[in-house]
């Protein structure tokens, strides 16, 4: 056999399997996903990146409201599983979640950051407040203003199978 024909097929090998890497990889999304996509959110027609997260395809892309929103997939299907929007603010919070929030325990703590979930069972949000002094606290509200829970804030991703 030529030595030239084992390295080339040695390196297209090396190649094919560095291109099935883990986590935070660019992916181009089989068939499906896209259409998939565009029946969900017509308006995502600038996806700034397909991805591989804790193995999920993730969509990434910027709505017309200017918020980043991340469109999560079943690995082997285009099946939707979860939406994460990010960049809201308070006045962007629906009514009753704000009166919740300035009106609770963490009314005087400064919000830091506000992420909203859907996942085909339910909708919730995630604020992250901070004090000085105080553990960063992330408090989890349904959208009726209902807090589902208060945690010490742990940089823990929230997946599609995360239980809230």
């Amino acid at each position: 056999m030529n030595k030239a024909w084992i390295f080339g097929a040695a390196a297209l090998v090396g190649v094919a399997v560095s291109a099935c890497g883990d986590d935070n990889d660019g992916v181009n999304p089989m068939d499906g996903y896209i259409e998939a996509l565009d029946a969900m959110y017509p308006g995502a027609s600038r996806v700034a990146e397909w991805e591989r997260e804790s193995g999920y395809v993730v969509a990434e892309f910027r709505d017309a409201g200017g918020f980043d929103v991340d469109v999560w997939y079943m690995p082997s299907e285009p099946v939707w599983v979860m939406t994460v929007t990010e960049g809201a603010t308070v006045d962007d919070l629906p009514e009753a979640v704000s009166t919740a929030l300035t009106t609770g325990d963490y009314a005087s703590w400064s919000v830091d950051d506000i992420d909203y979930y859907e996942r085909p069972d339910m909708q919730f949000y995630v604020i992250d407040v901070e004090a000085r002094g105080q553990k960063d606290v992330s408090l989890y509200y349904y959208p009726d203003g209902e807090l589902i829970k208060a945690v010490a804030e742990d940089d823990h991703d929230i997946l599609p199978n995360t239980k809230i």
